[in-house]
Parts: structure tokens; sequence; C-alpha cells
């Protein structure tokens, strides 16, 4: 886990509240739904979607070794394993951010994560947590700031439960199934079976016939997602199944590993396509009285989008006006000239990822949101004739008159000479500055 690139804020779920800061009341003071300690501000400049986000970091008082934070109470269902995603922005000495899931009834930490500066435009941080007995935990994000005017952007929040219900049978008494599952062959939950907490299922085999467990699972169409369970079988077992069905039981994406008594992490992905239940099993292909086998913490979660490569920005606009993100990310009148990374868009806040070239549907209103790579200085076609021609300029200048036509001493007697001179320096300043401003951290 760790870095990624953002589940969507709408995927099924999400359990906080004010999850993407847009109800943040008066801007400046702490958003609705979240607590803080040290300093914060809510502010629309700089948000990954949407128009806010929250800062915190230094921002008022005498720079030092502080803690700044913002956190929120979250209701949760116990026994049941949450995936987390938290979009971030940092300074570039911020060295050491930190995401915890604490318990509500006494503060213990159930998940922790750390990270490290996100300088060049926002990342995704990704962790999971156990509920294990609690019915509520706090999620705290901050950092302790180590030099002058550190700071953190927030933005895009999600806490996101299981798509398998009970996928580690901590709630199933056992030795039945229960809760949402059912079983194909004989199926017994119970402590020998677990491979975390305290109960595990363990499919055997009675006869030549299928053996599983299995359930059905909401999904969000054309969706990508992680399905991952654990696994040990007795010696030598063959034609282990982990497998995802869709509508008419049609097979959509699998894994067969090799059988061992030893537990081992199985995982894959697949792409929900037009289905919005999917079923999901775990069982083999008899061979023989006396095989089994066992699993726990099966899980499915919408998958994390890849890493967006380095050093690429995003650009908003709160109405598409039928741009799609190629167009914005050349706009210069919308920020930085760059080109669209594609994969990595989406319209608006919890709308499917769309690629560079496709336009929002609802063109008028759609708020676009795009990543953009910066476009190399030598392919802005205007960047090396400008050069060479404010080169060749200045060179007919003396150093005299060029201290005053850029304004740094005096008046120039010459305005044709000004004039001139401002027009070529002032189109590659603005070159300059859009090259320069891909690169620029703000707060």
């Amino acid at each position: 886990m760790g870095e990624q690139a953002s589940p969507l804020l709408s995927a099924p779920g999400n359990i906080l509240s004010n999850a993407g800061f847009e109800s943040a009341g008066t801007l400046g003071t702490v958003p609705t739904s979240w607590a803080h300690d040290g300093e914060l501000e809510s502010t629309r400049g700089g948000a990954h979607t949407g128009v806010q986000n929250v800062l915190i970091g230094d921002l008022i008082s005498t720079p030092g070794p502080a803690w700044h934070s913002i956190d929120q109470v979250m209701t949760v269902q116990a026994n049941t394993r949450y995936r987390v995603g938290v979009w971030v922005r940092t300074s570039p000495d911020l060295t050491a951010g930190t995401i915890d899931i604490r318990a509500g009834s006494n503060g213990v930490v159930l998940s922790h994560l750390q990270f490290g500066p996100a300088a060049s435009g926002y990342r995704y941080q990704a962790l999971e947590f156990e509920s294990g007995s609690e019915t509520s935990a706090t999620l705290l994000i901050g950092f302790v700031s180590s030099s002058p005017k550190s700071w953190m952007r927030v933005d895009d929040v999600s806490v996101i439960p299981n798509r398998i219900s009970d996928g580690g049978f901590e709630m199933t008494p056992g030795p039945g199934l229960a809760n949402s599952w059912l079983g194909d062959g004989m199926s017994t939950v119970g402590q020998s079976s677990a491979r975390s907490g305290s109960r595990g299922v363990r499919v055997a085999n009675t006869d030549a016939g299928w053996h599983a467990v299995n359930q059905f699972a909401t999904v969000r169409p054309n969706t990508a997602y992680v399905v991952q369970g654990w696994l040990r079988s007795s010696a030598g077992l063959a034609n282990i199944h982990l497998d995802i069905r869709g509508s008419n039981n049609a097979f959509i994406a699998g894994v067969s590993p090799a059988g061992g008594p030893s537990w081992q992490r199985v995982s894959f992905t697949f792409n929900s396509g037009a289905n919005t239940s999917v079923l999901f099993y775990a069982g083999y292909m008899g061979a023989g009285a006396g095989t089994f086998l066992d699993a726990d913490d099966l899980s499915i979660f919408e998958a994390d989008p890849p890493a967006v490569p380095a050093g690429a920005f995003t650009k908003s606009i709160s109405s598409s006006g039928g741009l799609n993100c190629a167009s914005l990310c050349a706009n210069g009148n919308t920020g930085p000239i760059g080109v669209c990374v594609d994969g990595y868009s989406d319209t608006g806040m919890g709308a499917p990822s769309i690629g560079c070239t496709t336009a929002p549907a609802n063109q008028a209103q759609t708020a676009l949101t795009c990543y953009c790579q910066p476009k190399p200085f030598r392919e802005t076609g205007q960047a090396s004739f400008l050069t060479k021609a404010y080169t060749q300029h200045l060179g007919r200048l003396t150093n005299a008159q060029t201290m005053k036509n850029v304004g740094l001493q005096g008046t120039d007697n010459a305005p044709s000479v000004q004039t001139s001179h401002g027009r070529v320096f002032e189109v590659w300043s603005r070159v300059v500055d859009q090259k320069s401003d891909q690169a620029a951290t703000f707060v």
C-alpha cells in the first residue's frame, strides 16, 4: 500500500461525512464533521477535485516542531475490513506524513501509514484496517512540522467497507455458514481454519464433486476491483479456484493457485463490465476424501488507479464547456501548458475515469479535473525561436539600455526600442513562466 494514485468519492459505502470538504462552512474555519490539532484552514485554492480542500501546517504562528492534523470519528461495523484512501499534497520539506486509524474504545492504533513529500502534485495514499470488536474508529491525518512553513493539503478522503460481507467469518458463529455466505459441498466455520481472528472456513471433500463457499457482492459497472484472500489446503491439492462470475454465471476472472499446508495470499483484478453484482467463490474440484481448503480474510475493494507519473499536475475547471482533458491540459488560459496523462482524469467528484480525448457526457455543467504532464520546453514551438530572438535583441542594446527597458533603472529615451524590446520580452517571459509554474509548489 502507501503511495498510489484514487478510489472515487462515490464508491459504495464511503462512511465519512464531508469527505471532499465541500461543506466547509465559512472559509478558513474547521470543515463540517472534522476536528483538528494545530493550524488549519479550509480553502478554495489548490483542491484536488471540486472547489475546496483543507490546508494544515505552519500557517500563522512561529514555525517550529508542532503537530498539525485533521481527524473524524467514524461509525464502523464490527469485524469488518475497510480501505482508507487520502489525496495529499505537501511542501517539499515534509518527510513524515501520517495516516492513523485508532480504535474508538481506547485509542489503540489499528493501522498506520507513514509517507514522504508530495510536492509536485497530489498523491494518493492508501491503507486497510480491521475493525475487530470496535463500533467506532478515528481517522487521523497529520504531520509534525520540521521546518518553517511546512504544510499539507488534504482532499477527497474515502473509507470504504469490504464488498464481501464478513470476509473474515468473525460474525458467523459456526459451524455452518451464515451472513450472506452460501456453500457447495461441506463447509465448516471454526477456529482451526482461522488465519487471523478467531474463525475461518474449511471446505472439505467427501466425493468427487465441486466444493466451495460463495457470496454475491454489489459492484459498480465498468469499474476495476482487486480480489484478495488467504488460502491453505491439504498437501498437493490441485484444481483450487478463487474466481469472480457475472450475470448468467459467466466467468469474469480468477486464479488457480497451487495447494499447500502454509497460508498463501492470493489476489487478482477484474473489471465489473455491465454487472452491478458479481458472484465470488473459493473452492476446488473434489480430489478424494480427506482433502480440504481453508480460506480467511477475503476481500473485494475498488482498485486504485496507477501512480500518477512524477511531475504531473492537475488542472480543473468548474464547467467543462465541451473541453476534454487533452484540450484542457493544452489550454494556456486555464493554467500551465501540458500534455494529458491518459487514464488519470475524472469528470467531477465520483464520475467514472475518462480518457484524454473523451468529453464529459454533460458538457455544459460537468466539472473537469485532469492530470497533465509538463510539456518539454523545446516543444512549446515558440520557445527556441523566442529565446533566440530575445537574445539577439538584447545584443543590440547597451547594458544600460537593457536595464532601463526591463524596468530595473531609469527611463529609456528611445520609445521605439523600448516598445519592441518589451514585446519580445513579454512573450518570452510568458513561455518561461508557463514552464516554471508547472514545477512550482504553492500554498
